[in-house]
């Protein structure tokens, strides 16, 4: 990971540990395997597709993209892509604004997939935005897309009727502040599991 890392970015390890840029420089070039981890990992979860598939196959179904801080420009780059592929109503918003205006943007009477992505799981505001989807939508289900085992969102969506719970590479669980591969890891296992990229590209 070492020769990696300067083959990389042109820095010795020296250099990168003088500026503290270790594990910001390790998250940068251990992208490419762990983009081919997630892959496999989506290609070999039938279970994901059988929760997934009646609620993609529902015209009504609206799908929310949320998460918190940078785990919600997630749900911005990839809203277009899924519009594109249509007939499904999808939103991007950011677990601050459902928490702070719950009834300005969750619609009791529509069947709605919240697809939560968190590095941690631990961010107040993303339970707090399960917890409030989860009352104020009749018809709700979660899919967690997250890095963490031990973070509060998995934990609790282990215990949900209809939610579903995919925990990405250890690798991904990034410890520096820029959080690139959780977010690149996150964004592509959405993409592969709300088929914005075909099939092959996710074995």
């Amino acid at each position: 990971m070492v020769n990696d890392m300067t083959d990389a970015l042109g820095l010795s390890a020296a250099q990168l540990k003088a500026a503290g840029a270790h594990w910001t420089a390790r998250e940068i070039a251990q992208q490419p395997r762990v983009w081919l981890e997630v892959a496999r990992l989506m290609g070999a979860d039938p279970a994901l597709s059988a929760f997934l598939a009646p609620l993609l196959a529902d015209p009504q179904l609206r799908v929310v993209l949320t998460g918190a801080g940078t785990s919600s420009f997630i749900g911005e780059c990839l809203a277009p892509a899924l519009a594109r592929r249509g007939p499904l109503r999808v939103d991007a918003i950011a677990t601050t604004d459902i928490v702070t205006s719950p009834d300005s943007f969750l619609a009791r009477g529509t069947p709605t997939l919240v697809v939560h992505f968190a590095r941690s799981g631990n961010s107040p505001e993303s339970v707090a935005a399960m917890e409030l989807a989860e009352r104020s939508i009749d018809r709700c289900y979660h899919l967690v897309i997250t890095c963490n085992a031990q973070g509060e969102l998995y934990e609790r969506a282990g215990a949900m009727r209809c939610a579903y719970r995919l925990l990405l590479p250890e690798a991904s669980n990034d410890q520096s502040f820029a959080m690139t591969s959780s977010f690149t890891g996150m964004l592509l296992a959405a993409a592969c599991a709300l088929q914005a990229l075909p099939r092959a590209a996710c074995q």
